[in-house]
């Protein structure tokens, strides 16, 4: 898409105010300037906020009597790894198990890591094509069972789509 004279223009003297102050546009430069006359000490872009946004994850699996969330996945997308390390990351008593369609696939072009490496480097429980029988006869811990009820709500334990 072309740029129109007038946005040329005003990226053009984005550019060269970024490029001579340092800083992403006029008005920073003016508050700049007014707290360095002030006296005011400041730092500029120094410090890092970190913030959550609010999503929401959904399992395609919950093994209500196994306290186990289980992801059955073909495609192992980038955004989906970083969901799971996100998840992981709030909620670190709930155990989420992924079963891959071929965990020797890597995760990228160019990458020697496969979906099963990934899985081990960072803790999750895998399998290839089928739930191992271990998994259905898993007795969850206090933590895992209060972390899954606490995120199941009042759904009822049992069999079915609930």
């Amino acid at each position: 898409m072309a740029l129109s004279r007038q946005q040329y223009k005003t990226y053009a003297a984005c550019n060269e105010v970024r490029r001579t102050t340092g800083m992403r546009g006029n008005l920073e430069v003016t508050i700049r300037d007014s707290l360095d006359h002030a006296g005011c000490p400041y730092l500029y872009e120094g410090i890092r906020i970190p913030y959550v946004t609010p999503h929401a994850y959904i399992p395609d699996f919950a093994l209500q009597e196994q306290a186990i969330f289980l992801e059955p996945k073909g495609y192992f997308l980038p955004e989906d790894r970083q969901k799971l390390i996100t998840v992981r990351k709030q909620h670190p008593a709930i155990d989420i198990r992924l079963v891959f369609s071929r965990s020797a696939t890597l995760i990228s072009k160019g990458s020697k890591t496969t979906y099963a490496a990934w899985c081990v480097k960072h803790d999750f429980p895998y399998a290839d094509k089928t739930i191992p029988p271990e998994w259905l006869s898993h007795k969850p811990s206090k933590q895992q069972r209060e972390a899954f009820d606490r995120l199941l709500g009042a759904k009822a334990h049992g069999n079915g789509k609930t």
